[in-house]
């Protein structure tokens, strides 16, 4: 027999999406709002780091990357798709408007080397890594 540890915010964590899936379906919710931030994936890699977010079918020039001191900063927005003409939704589920996500780095990123490009609905951001003194002012990021 196989005994299989017991974690607690595993738990958690299964509640939480499936109380976020259930509710994206009710757009009043006080947790719609939260819902309309993409997910994201964050990876530590021998040379630095790298950001994966989710953001389909939204163009690079609806997102927004920056650096400032140690606070990387992705931001977008997926408008609303509408035509001329009076569409008569029977059920709207994707969300759309503005997002932003901070994460703090480490004390190791190179903010001068920052690469960001979307491809296929995943915006990819790109963090080297270097022993050094974060700048004091803004930096924005193209997004290829």
């Amino acid at each position: 027999m196989n005994l299989t540890r017991w974690e607690p915010l595993n738990e958690i964590e299964s509640l939480m999406d499936r109380l976020l899936n259930w509710q994206l379906l009710r757009p009043q919710s006080s947790l719609s709002v939260m819902a309309q931030s993409p997910w994201l994936d964050i990876i530590e890699a021998d040379d630095g780091y790298v950001f994966k977010v989710d953001v389909p079918g939204m163009e690079k020039q609806d997102l927004t990357v920056s650096v400032e001191g140690n606070m990387l900063t992705i931001a977008g927005e997926r408008k609303l798709e509408r035509e001329d003409s009076k569409p008569k939704f029977f059920r709207v589920e994707r969300l759309y408007g503005r997002f932003s996500r901070c994460f703090s780095l480490p004390d190791d990123p190179e903010a001068g080397s920052v690469h960001a490009h979307c491809e296929k609905g995943v915006l990819t951001v790109e963090v080297a890594r270097k022993d050094g003194v974060h700048p004091s002012q803004a930096t924005a990021i193209p997004v290829e």
